[in-house]
């Protein structure tokens, strides 16, 4: 992936609810059992990890706002500003 997309998804992320995160990495388990390019397959594990790191995260934050250590993380970019990504 270079620069701009992985941006973009990153941006993606952030605005995405819990459900999209987790469709979304369902698609790329699916995908990765599929093809046999190393070049895709790279792609495809960044994705992975950059979708569980952002679960994870998420929860981490829930769990300190539970407990109330933590503050929310505010969200920079609207969802309408990626639809068409």
């Amino acid at each position: 992936m270079n620069k701009a997309t992985i941006k973009l998804f990153i941006c993606w992320l952030e605005c995405a609810d819990r459900g999209e995160i987790i469709q979304k990495h369902r698609e790329f388990e699916e995908t990765l059992a599929e093809v046999r390019s190393r070049e895709v397959k790279a792609d495809l594990r960044l994705g992975l990890r950059l979708t569980d790191e952002e679960l994870l995260a998420r929860m981490e934050l829930g769990h300190s706002i539970a407990s109330g250590t933590g503050v929310s993380r505010p969200r920079r970019f609207s969802r309408a500003a990626f639809a068409g990504s």
